[in-house]
């Protein structure tokens, strides 16, 4: 017996109880624990992994059907390519047996070629021998060919001497006939510039009864009776301060007997305007006296002829000699002679374009 009159194998069975009760209830806990955690791990499992993993199956099962396609598709494009290589093994057979053939008879046309050039060697050979013979001849004729090319260049020298002395001369002549023609020109135009109707020198052959600027038209004391003719134009110009001061240009359009009318061609200035009581001037037209005209010279626009026909129209002779009776020379080019027998009578000189300025024939436009 134990203390406390306890038996001993209950003291035991207690023990061991307790230490079995330990041991279950530590069991206990780690089987509940590890309960607990598988339960959490198969929530987890049920509501993310598994779902996740579905998805992933369905994927899987999605992607599984295009890559068989592609799969088939390859294995297709094999069996396609192992045909075409089939093919063109075949093609490469035939391609190599027509080479064969094909280099047999380049073969056989290089052998005619060496035979065809051996013997076009050989006539080469002779030809050149020919070629050689033919090449001395022309050598010869060459240098006979060079002494008579020598022999032209001297003689081309010596004409190009010639004509380099004959151009020098025929230069230092035209020399000569420039300098002469510019002092003839100038002195044209020193005889032109003094004699072109001086206005120092204008006479009156009629006056302005009436102008009217604006409308651009005169009225002359001049008509019929006193031989005027339609076209013929006058300039008009006034006294002032001792000299003649030129006012204008006006031709006549209508003719009465003793009065005409005429309109403006020009007015030099706006502030000396043509006005009753004007001079008119033409070195043609004289009511009381037939002007006289000697044509002398080349002219650019007409002939001798047609410059006499136009004098005769308005009324002036034509001379074919000057003299102390001749009003007016009309000069053209090379007329240096008659020029300075003008100057010496005291001749009016007149240039083509002057003179058809004064008498401007109906038939000629300006």
């Amino acid at each position: 017996m134990a203390n406390g009159n306890q038996p001993s194998w209950l003291n035991g069975a207690l023990v061991f109880f307790a230490i079995t009760a330990t041991v279950a209830f530590g069991f206990w806990v780690h089987f509940y624990t590890q309960d607990a955690a598988l339960s959490e791990q198969r929530i987890y499992m049920h509501k993310i992994t598994l779902p996740a993993l579905t998805n992933m199956k369905d994927a899987t099962k999605a992607k599984i059907k295009p890559l068989e396609n592609i799969l088939i598709t390859k294995q297709n494009r094999l069996e396609n390519l192992q045909n075409v290589n089939d093919d063109n093994r075949t093609i490469n057979k035939n391609l190599l047996e027509a080479e064969s053939v094909r280099l047999t008879e380049i073969q056989g046309h290089t052998d005619k070629i060496r035979r065809d050039f051996k013997t076009a060697y050989d006539e080469a050979k002779d030809a050149r021998e020919v070629h050689n013979a033919q090449e001395k001849e022309v050598l010869n004729i060459t240098a006979d060919l060079e002494k008579r090319l020598i022999a032209l260049r001297q003689l081309i020298k010596e004409e190009s001497q010639a004509v380099e002395e004959f151009q020098k001369d025929t230069r230092a002549k035209h020399l000569v006939l420039d300098r002469a023609n510019a002092k003839l020109q100038e002195r044209v135009q020193e005889l032109l510039d003094q004699q072109e109707i001086s206005r120092a020198k204008l006479l009156a052959d009629g006056k302005v009864l009436a102008a009217r600027a604006t409308e651009g038209f005169v009225i002359m004391d001049l008509g019929r009776q006193d031989g005027l003719r339609l076209g013929t134009v006058f300039k008009v110009f006034a006294r002032s301060g001792g000299r003649n001061i030129v006012k204008g240009t006006v031709e006549v359009t209508r003719i009465g007997d003793d009065q005409s009318e005429g309109h403006v061609i020009e007015e030099i200035s706006t502030t000396e305007p043509i006005i009753p009581g004007d001079s008119l001037h033409n070195p043609v037209f004289n009511p009381a006296e037939t002007k006289v005209f000697v044509i002398n010279g080349v002219f650019s626009s007409f002939t001798h002829e047609e410059l006499a026909r136009f004098i005769t129209e308005a009324g002036g002779v034509v001379q074919s000699e000057l003299s102390t009776k001749t009003h007016y020379l009309i000069a053209g080019a090379q007329s240096q002679k008659a020029l300075e027998e003008a100057s010496k009578y005291g001749i009016t000189i007149l240039s083509e374009d002057q003179l058809i300025d004064f008498i401007r024939p109906k038939q000629i436009s300006r």
